[in-house]
């Protein structure tokens, strides 16, 4: 059982890489306003680090007793070496889920480069699935302004990698933007990055272009496919509804039959 020690707060110090690096200031404010009126119900978890000790699990907790302008906190010591140090802050903060995917993401990172740990491994150290640590890590490649819209909850996971699918950086900005006013779901976003390259790929057949970057004078206005009608329109004036398992599945369903293309064709010949 590990022995828990109150240790002078100016003896310990924050870890050269935090866990958890997006800490808002709303949120310590919460934090010790409640450690101030229950106490410190987790002891933080330290390892001996020269004169001193450096944070493994708990750098909040510890900002937070630092603000109350505590002198002692109680504290965990284990003595641990980088890898291992890695791996406790993974466990200690996962179980608290303390942890952003975007942390997530640069632990696993860590883990992979440093430390040389396999996919599956990480997986284990996780608990969750292979697939899920690998996509997780892909979020490391990410546009820095997707990460900040994925920190603060504007978009999620998905909706990042299905961004990151466009070579163009200047047009993942525009889906991002997208996707933050008009509430589009990553199989929205499949869909339309798919048809905004389809241009670029027709492009091609008819103009000697190498590279995106080389389409763009050509490539002025994104468009996509209309699920009801099948015409490419620009996709500013697309809107985006959400439907329930059953009506879309029963959409799908009319819109093979042809009932859409039909209803359409009415409605044009009335125009």
């Amino acid at each position: 059982m590990d022995e828990i020690r109150k240790i002078p707060i100016d003896k310990i110090h924050l870890p050269k890489r935090e866990a958890r690096e997006f800490v808002t200031e709303e949120g310590l404010n919460e934090l010790a306003d409640s450690i101030d009126r229950l106490g410190l119900l987790n002891p933080i978890t330290v390892k001996p680090d020269g004169d001193g000790y450096e944070i493994i699990a708990g750098v909040r907790r510890y900002l937070a007793c630092q603000r109350l302008g505590w002198d002692e906190i109680p504290a965990i010591v284990r003595d641990l070496d980088d890898l291992n140090k890695l791996v406790a802050m993974v466990h200690e903060n996962i179980k608290r889920e303390e942890l952003s995917e975007v942390d997530q993401a640069y632990l696993i990172h860590e883990l992979r480069e440093k430390g040389g740990l396999t996919y599956a491994e990480i997986a284990k150290i996780w608990g969750k699935s292979e697939t899920t640590v690998r996509d997780l890590h892909k979020l490391v490649d990410c546009d820095p302004e997707i990460l900040d819209a994925l920190r603060a909850g504007h978009i999620k996971k998905m909706h990042a990698l299905e961004i990151m699918k466009h070579p163009d950086r200047e047009r993942r900005m525009w889906f991002l933007q997208y996707t933050i006013e008009r509430g589009a779901s990553p199989a929205t976003l499949r869909v339309m990055i798919r048809d905004d390259l389809g241009q670029y790929e027709q492009i091609k057949e008819v103009i000697p272009v190498q590279k995106l970057t080389d389409a763009k004078p050509h490539l002025r206005e994104i468009k996509g496919r209309c699920a009801f009608c099948d015409k490419m329109v620009l996709v500013d004036t697309l809107m985006v509804i959400h439907l329930c398992q059953e009506c879309y599945n029963a959409f799908m369903n009319a819109r093979r039959e042809g009932v859409w293309q039909a209803i359409v064709g009415e409605q044009e010949g009335n125009e």
